[in-house]
């Protein structure tokens, strides 16, 4: 009889049938991803005011959502940014075993309570307590992706063998670089929570701009520039299809 699926073979010589494939469990992650970008603008309201009828009271109310706004401005994206990264790692992956469908629900898990997070910083902007709850799950988001990475990358476990070592240090040093600055933050919300806002503002802009883009190339030494790297991904592309 077929199995479908991928198998793992144990130290007891017992064959475990993985129940989720490699396509599944993107698509999966995919959709929860979607999910939590939609939920997140649930949370701009306008506020509740009867006596609100020009354009001047609406002006006003719209000035009073500047901590909602920002707060999903800088959600939205950093969820975008983990979706790449996810992303980046399921483009690398031969396979999937067990082990690793568990450690992506643990990242699914830490990305869904981003929706919550938000909403508690956009109603207590000021308050040091959500701010470091909320940079906290950030920080919980980073290690489950760093984790991933870990795990399919050591001894090539899951990840084809010709994958660049300089690619790998790339990719463990953005997981764990966001979560670093997180943790500045979440110091620093105690006595001064402005600090801690500009810093959830500036730190996904390393992550979406170009230019720090290059400049994380050159720095870690993994290629001069981003077409020598768009060129090894397709010819390890060009060298899976054959």
């Amino acid at each position: 009889m077929k199995v479908t699926g991928m198998q793992e073979q144990t130290k007891f010589g017992i064959s475990i049938v993985v129940p989720c494939s490699k396509a599944r469990l993107e698509a999966l992650s995919d959709g929860v991803i979607a999910i939590v970008l939609t939920i997140l603008v649930f949370n701009l309201k306008l506020p509740s005011q009867d006596n609100s009828t020009t354009s001047m009271d609406l002006a006003i109310d719209l000035l009073g959502l500047w901590p909602n706004l920002l707060t999903f401005a800088i959600s939205f994206f950093l969820v975008a940014i983990y979706w790449s990264a996810h992303h980046s790692i399921f483009y690398w992956l031969r396979m999937t075993n067990l082990k690793f469908v568990w450690l992506n629900f643990h990242f699914l898990f830490w990305l869904c309570l981003i929706p919550f997070s938000t909403s508690m910083v956009g109603k207590y902007e000021r308050d040091w307590l959500a701010l470091s709850l909320y940079g906290g799950n950030l920080i919980l988001i980073g290690i489950s992706l760093f984790l991933m990475v870990l795990y399919s990358c050591s001894e090539r476990r899951l990840v084809d063998p010709q994958m660049p070592v300089e690619l790998v240090r790339f990719a463990v040093f953005r997981c764990l670089f966001a979560p670093a600055m997180y943790l500045i933050a979440i110091f620093s919300a105690p006595f001064w929570t402005t600090i801690t806002l500009i810093l959830y503002t500036l730190i996904p802009i390393f992550y979406i701009m170009p230019g720090f883009h290059q400049w994380w190339l050159r720095f870690l030494n993994v290629c001069p520039d981003s077409v020598v790297l768009s060129k090894t991904q397709n010819d390890f592309r060009t060298s899976k299809e054959e």
